[in-house]
């Protein structure tokens, strides 16, 4: 028992995640650069207001710019997190903002809204899933214990962003017009790419992970089934997701409310929301807390809000909406990337969140024109936030499968071959009869940490491992729980250097 004491210290020392020092200024910078990006997509409200005035367009075909640039920024997320991989997550949040301020200008001189589509829906789509999926990609490499925590700090960016862009861009909007106020989001957006520089790579001591070359495309991320049963469930949450942050305003306006009592209203949301990303980040932390559990919850509840919100007719009530809604929206936005990490491992998570985020640009894409589309047909918005309310809801049940469709520990998910160039790297382990050989793959599969996931599915924990076994020929892993052998004289230990993370 002491030598195991003894080992782990010695691995905590040698963490390749310092879970702070630097790591801060990384948080800081990322927080930046969502303030403004995601601060200035979930204002499009405002700006959808002042397209339908100039352009005279329906509300069906002015939702799509929003929507373009929405589901842009998810669809590129396969090709962004690949770039972070192999260019560094500096260079592409650089070339990001410089895309994404290029978009905002060149919008400013649009003439109708085909030019939209292509500048502030198009373009700034692809600047922005430059920006944000390094922000996302880079704090695994800073920390580790405090990754939920993390990623709720810096998602607080985008509402924090939000509730201190709004005002200040309606205020430009009805002052100087929407062209004015692009050109001025330009220079914010430009200003992203110095941000980026603090994006300082992180040296990583040799390890059998860092030699697997990552494909373009992995596509064998869906051989996890829980992955694919997650996607889904965030695919039809997502036709849901944007409803209140494209058409709420406009909806306040039509039930009398001034513009900028309406235009406060996403402000209100994104205080919420911060508080909610705040309180979900620490709590997920939690030996003891099941992150799942508390997603499902937080879908739960999106959908009751969003079920409520036709009978909140008046100022007052929409506030209650608002912060209702936000709150448990906070908990979906900072938990996304953690719980795909969980379920697929961190060494895949790149994979995994460019993987989910990209399937999960078509509903996102497709769900606030069919909002528009139900009002222009029904001349109400009631029928969208009803769709709105139970579209999550199923969401939220559709996730219970996960925990019994974890791939098990000999699963080929979890194989992962090495690099033979860089075999002198690997630790090579003896022979011994903890260890069996897969049949079909004469991969090593430890036989107690086997039994022991097992039990624990059945048992409906929903705790996932991940096991590291590093020999010349493969590396098979499963989960958050990293393990590896001891290399003794006659012979082999197995260590736990990281705690067990709850799905």
């Amino acid at each position: 028992m002491s030598s195991l004491t003894e080992s782990e210290n010695n691995n905590d020392k040698e963490s390749q995640q310092p879970d702070g020092g630097f790591g801060w200024v990384i948080v800081i910078a990322a927080f930046s650069i969502q303030f403004i990006v995601l601060g200035i997509m979930n204002n499009f409200g405002l700006l959808f207001a002042m397209l339908l005035e100039e352009f005279h367009g329906t509300k069906t075909q002015t939702a799509w710019v929003g929507s373009i640039t929405y589901g842009l920024m998810f669809l590129s997320g396969p090709i962004a997190t690949s770039l972070c991989q192999r260019l560094g997550c500096r260079k592409v949040a650089a070339l990001g903002g410089v895309v994404a301020a290029l978009a905002t200008l060149t919008a400013s001189f649009s003439k109708n809204l085909s030019h939209m589509y292509l500048t502030e829906g198009l373009l700034f789509g692809i600047g922005a899933s430059l920006c944000y999926f390094p922000s996302v990609l880079i704090l695994p490499h800073y920390f580790r214990k405090r990754l939920s925590l993390v990623n709720g700090i810096v998602s607080c960016g985008s509402g924090v962003g939000t509730m201190a862009l709004g005002p200040i861009l309606n205020f430009i909007n009805e002052s100087y017009g929407w062209r004015v106020s692009n050109r001025l989001t330009s220079v914010l957006l430009l200003c992203t790419s110095a941000v980026s520089f603090l994006y300082r790579p992180i040296i990583l001591s040799p390890s059998p992970s860092n030699n697997y070359k990552q494909p373009l495309f992995d596509f064998s991320i869906f051989q996890n089934k829980a992955f694919i049963v997650f996607t889904f469930a965030l695919f039809i949450f997502m036709l849901a997701y944007f409803v209140p942050f494209v058409h709420l305003t406009q909806m306040a306006i039509e039930y009398g409310i001034p513009l900028k009592k309406a235009s406060f209203l996403i402000g209100v949301m994104s205080i919420a929301s911060t508080v909610g990303r705040l309180f979900f980040g620490h709590i997920a932390d939690s030996n003891r807390v099941n992150r799942l559990y508390v997603y499902q919850i937080a879908l739960l509840g999106i959908g009751v809000s969003n079920a409520l919100c036709p009978i909140m007719v008046t100022f007052p009530a929409l506030l209650v909406y608002c912060c209702l809604f936000g709150f448990f929206e906070g908990c979906y936005v900072c938990q996304v990337a953690v719980i795909t990490g969980d379920i697929v491992g961190y060494d895949r998570m790149a994979v995994g969140v460019g993987t989910l985020f990209g399937i999960k640009s078509i509903p996102l894409t497709l769900g606030a024109p069919l909002a528009g589309f139900i009002y222009d047909k029904s001349h109400s918005y009631h029928v969208a936030f009803y769709v709105a309310g139970a579209i999550p809801t199923i969401a939220s049940c559709i996730m219970f499968l996960i925990p019994f469709l974890m791939p098990p520990p000999d699963h080929k998910f979890w194989v992962r071959k090495a690099s033979l160039s860089n075999k002198s790297n690997l630790i090579s382990i003896e022979e011994g009869k903890s260890f069996v050989k897969n049949k079909e793959t004469h991969d090593l599969v430890d036989k107690t940490s086997a039994s022991l996931f097992r039990s624990l599915n059945f048992a409906h924990l929903g705790l996932e491992k991940r096991v590291v076994f590093k020999n010349s020929e493969s590396i098979a892993s499963f989960g958050s729980m990293i393990i590896t052998p001891a290399v003794k004289k006659k012979s082999s230990e197995l260590l736990v250097i990281e705690r067990l993370t709850v799905v």
